[in-house]
């Protein structure tokens, strides 16, 4: 109970807390679609490690890919079994002369994996952007009507910087810090979820 509590009390669930007092009904909407495209980033850099982790793995075992026969009593999980005959039947496949070449065609994989996971990144960052800025835009315009409510001698009464500062500044720092932020803890803390859920179901 007490480490519900703690997980309850951190700042990451405050954080998400406060994001979802200030949002209304629409950008609550709108935030399903961001938080799929979190899972869609962190299959991107997923598939980057996984496709560094292949071509580590093929140089390490080069004489078990490129040789006769690779039985399970070679391996040293059942894991390790599947990945080593999946390169050796690519190996195969692709008539690769020597193990160089597989190395080579691997590289190749990774660079244009590595290009399309930055650029699918560049774009996500892009609408994540939008949405917060959109919510920065939508807060300042609250806040203006707010003090336009309120009337003549109540904004004459106060120093005009805070009031620039409240309708402006604010909602601009929250919008392109702390959303922006969470955003992306939020992206590394599906990762991490995923890398240890692989990790689990291996061992």
């Amino acid at each position: 109970m007490n480490i519900w509590k703690s997980i309850h009390k951190n700042v990451y669930f405050n954080a998400l807390r406060n994001i979802r007092a200030l949002l209304d009904l629409d950008q609550k909407k709108r935030a399903v679609p961001m938080i799929l495209l979190l899972f869609v980033n962190a299959f991107f850099d997923l598939l980057g490690l996984f496709t560094i982790g292949i071509l580590i793995q093929s140089a390490l075992q080069g004489d078990a890919i490129t040789g006769e026969v690779y039985t399970r009593e070679m391996a040293n999980s059942d894991g390790e079994f599947w990945f080593t005959n999946g390169l050796r039947w690519l190996y195969q496949e692709m008539d690769f002369v020597n193990e160089m070449q597989l190395l080579f065609f691997l590289s190749i994989v990774i660079f244009v994996v590595f290009i399309a996971k930055n650029v699918a990144a560049l774009f996500i960052n892009y609408l994540q952007a939008r949405y917060s800025f959109n919510i920065a835009l939508r807060l300042s315009m609250k806040m203006f009507q707010y003090y336009y409510d309120q009337g003549y001698l109540f904004i004459s009464n106060a120093n005009s910087g805070n009031r620039l500062n409240a309708i402006s500044s604010i909602p601009t720092a929250f919008s392109g810090t702390y959303l922006m932020n969470v955003f992306a803890f939020s992206t590394d803390l599906v990762i991490l979820i995923f890398i240890g859920g692989g990790l689990l179901s291996v061992d």
